[in-house]
């Protein structure tokens, strides 16, 4: 068939093709020839040494949407070959035909198609050289059998195959926990983002290693790998309720691990497929909750001894106030007296403090001088200290009052005094500072954190090894501790900065490495006076009449108050509970003036005690009694017609204050 021959010239032989309408293949063609080419799953298109369609089955109909009468004689690349790709492709064809020694090559490639409708596809080709004999209506020569497979459902089903795996591969790396595969061999076949992080790689150079090529730690590998081989063997999961793992950072994790057999590939390659849950923050959250569980048992004993404590110190402090009465011309006694007063004022100090710690909500602001703090608490703080560590009180006693609860602040000099002397294990210099700032003055450290000012600064200074760089930022965390567990807790200084905070101030540190650390406490001045944080002192010899009713479960604060007041001329009854106290007053109410009521007894408490005498006489006036705070001691009587309130541990001048002044009221409080 010649380059010039037209479609009238081409003869050959007839095959239905999909349509129904017959394929055409060569004339010379055996009969049998047409059944092969138009059972090809291919389109087949045959075309001679001019590049002219001389054979087209029924699947080339199909793919290129031209009918074999149609195709017969035409160049072949007019009807398959898109237009920008038609004169390199004929090129190529021409050169390849023209070759020595070509018959029978076969070559096979992509390329692009168009169909009769113009819509483009990409095919794979298969291309091979025949020698076509001369005779029956066409001239001989070479000539090209094009096997043609569309790819378009292919191309389809693998994008959709790449991205069901490229959404796969995102799922498993944005699980937070552990996913990997390895083989019988221990190499990881599979592995997400948590385990390369993990072992500080990618998950690329993870592929095909082992844990031992980036896990130092045998003793974890071993155990990695004993696990492994246990589930490949046994053919069954298994699950690890706690394992360690330390990761590139050197950190240790605590993981749980869940390991299953699994056969991958269509070769089932016997494989360890596992699922680690991390639960290190899990443990350090349960850690802490049950430090802060231990810390609040503490804190609810420290409160029930302080509260005894306190009936204790009351029955001390009354009794030491009549004796400096009785020894008013004994000089050497009132020594004596007044050492067992100084060392019980101190032991409610502490007991403040033990108070506080238990009950940390409660607090009563006041003026403070901060300065006679200091000096009040430096005694105390030496005996702390011990003889390695030198103290120094620098105090300015012009720095100005503050506006906190005292307990609170004793508390923060305190943590700070024993933080800067564990700073010193070997001895040094503690400085205690206070000075007054200006409102123009604030350090750079504190500035846009505290208000305009003026404001009184508290400072606590070590000689020390510093704080290093990488603690510094979290030393105000609760539970952060640098120490041994058994040294301390994490909350001295969180509760510091709490306190302070609490207060409107700010606290910092400033540190050198070798030259020790400063800690600052800003906190704002207030006018006013401060002497409302010093003893009551004694009170006026006015007599008084009438009768009182102390009902109160110590026997020793019973007696104390009843000498105090009987001291003054008041008659006393007592009673050791609610029950027999209501009954007292129940049989004496027209004469009783005021009832001294403690919060905390047996049988019946303070509360229930209340509601009865006032069902007993409405206007009956009461003292409450205890060892708790105001706020916390009163919440359950507010609007019930309390009368007063009286903190333990009292002396008696202060008990005669507050019930002279719930009988000059007038009035319910």
């Amino acid at each position: 068939m010649g380059a010039q021959g037209d479609r009238s010239d081409v003869r050959g032989v007839d095959a239905p093709d999909a349509t129904g309408r017959p394929a055409r293949v060569p004339p010379t063609a055996p009969p049998w020839l047409a059944a092969v080419l138009e059972a090809s799953p291919d389109a087949v298109v045959l075309v001679d040494a001019a590049l002219r369609v001389v054979g087209w089955n029924g699947q080339a109909a199909a793919v290129f949407g031209h009918p074999a009468d149609e195709a017969l004689g035409r160049p072949a690349l007019d009807l398959v070959a898109p237009a920008h790709v038609r004169a390199t492709s004929r090129a190529r064809l021409e050169e390849f035909l023209a070759r020595p020694g070509v018959v029978g090559a076969v070559r096979r490639f992509e390329a692009p198609f168009v169909r009769r409708d113009g819509s483009e596809f990409v095919a794979r080709v298969t291309l091979g050289v025949h020698e076509r004999p001369a005779g029956d209506g066409g001239p001989g020569g070479r000539g090209l059998a094009c096997f043609v497979h569309d790819l378009t459902e292919t191309r389809r089903a693998e994008a959709a195959l790449r991205d069901g795996e490229r959404r796969l591969r995102q799922i498993i790396d944005l699980v937070p926990h552990f996913i990997f595969a390895k083989d019988a061999e221990g190499r990881f076949v599979l592995v997400n983002e948590a385990v390369a992080k993990a072992y500080g790689t990618t998950v690329e150079a993870l592929l095909g290693r082992r844990d031992a090529d980036f896990n130092p730690n045998l003793h974890e590998v071993d155990h990695f790998r004993d696990d492994d081989l246990a589930v490949l063997r046994e053919g069954k999961p298994k699950r690890v309720a706690e394992e360690v793992l330390t990761d590139a950072t050197g950190r240790t994790r605590v993981l749980e691990t869940i390991k299953i057999p699994f056969a991958l590939g269509e070769a089932g390659t016997p494989t360890v497929l596992g699922v680690s849950t991390d639960l290190t923050e899990r443990k350090r959250v349960e850690a802490d909750l049950l430090h802060a569980q231990r810390m609040e048992g503490i804190g609810r004993l420290a409160g029930g001894v302080a509260h005894d404590f306190n009936n204790v110190l009351t029955a001390i402090l009354g009794s030491v106030q009549l004796l400096e009465a009785r020894l008013a011309s004994d000089p050497t006694g009132r020594r004596e007296v007044e050492t067992i007063r100084t060392a019980a004022e101190r032991a409610a100090s502490l007991t403040r403090q033990l108070l506080t710690f238990a009950r940390r909500d409660h607090a009563k602001p006041q003026p403070v001088d901060l300065a006679a703090l200091t000096l009040d608490l430096e005694r105390m703080l030496r005996r702390v200290l011990g003889s390695p560590v030198e103290l120094v009180a620098d105090v300015d006693p012009e720095a100005g009052a503050v506006e906190v609860d005292p307990g609170q602040m004793e508390q923060v000099v305190v943590n700070l005094v024993v933080n800067a002397r564990d700073a010193m294990p070997r001895g040094g210099r503690l400085t205690i500072r206070t000075r007054p700032v200006p409102a123009d003055a604030c350090p750079d450290a504190a500035r846009g954190h505290v208000g305009s000012g003026p404001w009184v600064e508290l400072s606590v200074t070590d000689t020390g090894e510093g704080i290093p760089p990488a603690v510094l930022p979290r030393i105000f965390e609760p539970f952060f501790s640098t120490k041994h567990a058994t040294v301390g807790t994490g909350l001295g200084l969180s509760i510091c900065y709490g306190i302070v905070k609490r207060w409107g101030g700010h606290i910092w540190a400033e540190t050198a490495a070798g030259r020790g650390s400063t800690f600052r406490v800003l906190l704002p001045a207030v006018n006013g006076s401060a002497e409302s944080i010093r003893p009551a002192g004694q009170s006026t010899r006015q007599r008084e009449s009438g009768v009182i009713l102390v009902i109160d479960d110590d026997e020793a604060v019973r007696n104390v108050a009843k000498r105090s007041l009987e001291r003054v001329g008041f008659e006393v009854l007592t009673a050791s509970d609610g029950v027999e106290g209501v009954s007292v007053f129940e049989a004496r109410r027209e004469v009783i003036r005021a009832v001294l009521l403690d919060l905390t007894m047996p049988r019946m408490g303070g509360e229930e005690a209340f509601r009865r005498l006032r069902q007993i006489a409405p206007d009956v006036r009461v003292l409450l009694s205890s060892g708790y705070s105001e706020q916390e001691a009163t919440s359950v009587f507010a609007g019930k017609g309390l009368a007063g309130f009286l903190e333990k541990p009292f002396t008696g001048a202060l008990l005669l204050e507050r019930l002279r002044a719930v009988l000059e009221s007038g009035k319910e409080q």
